[in-house]
């Protein structure tokens, strides 16, 4: 997170104010999409089945295909211990 667009000089004191949020808020946001992203991976590293609508994230370049149970058994269902 980084906050430092409101030390700008020419920038007045509502807007120092908004870049203070926005630079806060954004990097709280990216900290915990980050987060999120990663207990993805670690759970169910398993794309979602294509679709238009969709817009695929990066973090899902090294996932499983969908529907691939094969591949599923060999680097993911081992690799956990399942609940039930």
């Amino acid at each position: 997170m980084k906050i430092d667009r409101h030390k700008l000089t020419y920038l007045r004191l509502g807007q120092k104010i908004n870049c203070i949020y926005c630079g806060y808020a954004n990097g709280v946001i990216h900290y915990w999409a980050k987060i999120v992203g990663e207990t993805e991976r670690y759970f169910c590293s398993i794309k979602h089945k294509e679709d238009d609508l969709f817009i695929v994230p990066d973090h899902h370049t090294d996932f499983i295909d969908y529907n691939d149970h094969e591949r599923f058994e060999e680097e993911f269902a081992s690799k956990r211990t399942p609940f039930l």
